[in-house]
């Protein structure tokens, strides 16, 4: 989004905060930043457009916190396998952001107002009025309770009683913050809802789960003194789980010295301390239709230790990397894998973003996500892997066999992992 269509949105919500969407008109919008209607319909087409753009605005700063705490950014319909990675820790961070959000950000709050304002007059506020602010996170956080309770984190109690009892605090102080412009009444209360927060999962949570709300997570570069605990961490998280074997383990071995490699981006997870997982890029390129060469980034493997699996560990790995990644100028991550273990970190198929292969397929297991939105738009791509990645089997056979002793044996995975490698999406 350019600084004149920003400054637009933020201009018109101000005015809409305050005088309501209807008394408002496009002519004091653009009065209000000292340009014509003519200007300013070189950017929107209308007040439905800017209202409309407001609310996209709106998701999309909702998306990022949701993808940076580690909760799903989407409804429980659209990405149901991402609720069961939730952990309290994870939840309490995002809602600590929203309210803080929601309570200083002058954007959110003129949209809260602006909504509260409209909802009895316009159908369509008071609609969007409860997604955003009632009955949308109430059903959001009633569907990660039940979850949670399905994975033995939470006591078993009514999932919508316990999302009442948890988010009803959330709508009474941020209303109240609503009402007063002092920053320090609203620390204060963002405060009193922290500590809410800690009693309702004092109460609720089983004592495995509340014992894991006191850990101490670091994110770091992987140092030298890392190397032999990476790649047993990754040699047994990956053990045959696509193959008999594995040979992932090999190629974290001999990735650290290829050129592509990149020693910013490689990044160990130390739960109180001990290193439980890592994740590492390379970097990969881009080509157009007319051979223009784009350098973007691929990770693999990212692998969090058998027994911390399904935490959301490896979520908070890759949303860390992301933002360093975006810092170091990179726009776009492409790579191969379940898509039940990404889509909740928003990667979408390669199809979406017209990246293909060099036979011009679409491989099912090719995921992309944008760093900047827009990065890939107006062009057809083919993918391009750095060498690194064309492992030697005979090398990685005989360095495994350098190691342990490990059983190698079939299973279901498998065959899960050669239909979706052998799986494509029609054109």
């Amino acid at each position: 989004m350019t600084d004149t269509k920003e400054s637009i949105l933020k201009a018109a919500l101000g005015l809409f905060a305050v005088k309501g969407y209807e008394a408002v008109s496009v002519s004091q919008i653009a009065g209000t930043l000292g340009m014509t209607k003519g200007a300013l319909y070189k950017h929107y087409k209308n007040k439905r457009d800017i209202f409309d753009s407001i609310f996209t605005y709106v998701c999309e700063l909702d998306a990022e916190r949701s993808r940076k705490s580690g909760v799903p950014e989407k409804e429980f319909s659209e990405m149901p396998d991402s609720f069961s990675d939730v952990s309290p820790k994870s939840l309490k961070e995002y809602m600590l952001s929203q309210f803080h959000y929601w309570s200083m950000d002058e954007t959110a709050c003129n949209f809260q107002e602006m909504l509260t304002l409209e909802q009895y007059k316009i159908t369509e506020a008071g609609t969007l009025y409860e997604k955003v602010l009632t009955d949308g996170p109430l059903t959001y956080i009633e569907d990660i309770f039940r979850e949670m309770i399905i994975h033995d984190k939470l006591i078993k109690k009514e999932p919508r009683q316990l999302a009442v009892e948890f988010y009803a605090p959330f709508y009474l102080l941020l209303n109240m913050a609503d009402r007063t412009g002092r920053k320090k009444d609203k620390e204060e209360m963002e405060a009193v809802y922290e500590k809410q927060m800690d009693d309702f999962f004092r109460k609720y949570l089983l004592p495995e789960e509340e014992a894991r709300m006191q850990e101490m997570i670091n994110i770091r570069n992987e140092e030298k003194a890392d190397y032999a605990i990476v790649e047993q961490i990754t040699r047994e998280a990956f053990y045959n789980m696509y193959v008999p074997g594995c040979v992932e383990h090999y190629l974290v071995h001999i990735m650290r010295e290829h050129e592509d490699f990149i020693p910013e981006l490689d990044f160990v997870l130390e739960l109180n301390g001990t290193v439980i997982g890592n994740i590492m890029y390379t970097k990969a390129w881009l080509l157009d239709e007319e051979g223009n060469k784009k350098e973007i980034l691929t990770f693999g493997p990212v692998c969090i230790k058998p027994g911390y699996q399904r935490r959301g560990y490896g979520r908070k790995l890759i949303e860390h990397s992301f933002e360093r990644a975006v810092k170091l100028g990179y726009d776009t991550v492409v790579i191969f894998g379940s898509p039940v273990n990404y889509v909740g970190c928003g990667f979408k198929s390669c199809k979406k973003y017209n990246v293909g292969t060099e036979n011009g397929k679409y491989p099912s297991a090719m995921m992309v996500r944008e760093l900047i939105p827009g990065a890939l738009d107006g062009h057809k791509w083919i993918y391009q892997d750095s060498p690194v990645m064309a492992i030697s089997e005979e090398e990685a056979q005989k360095y495994d066999g350098t190691l342990e002793k490990m059983e190698k044996k079939y299973q279901p995975s498998q065959d899960e992992f050669y239909i979706m490698s052998h799986s494509f999406i029609e054109e």
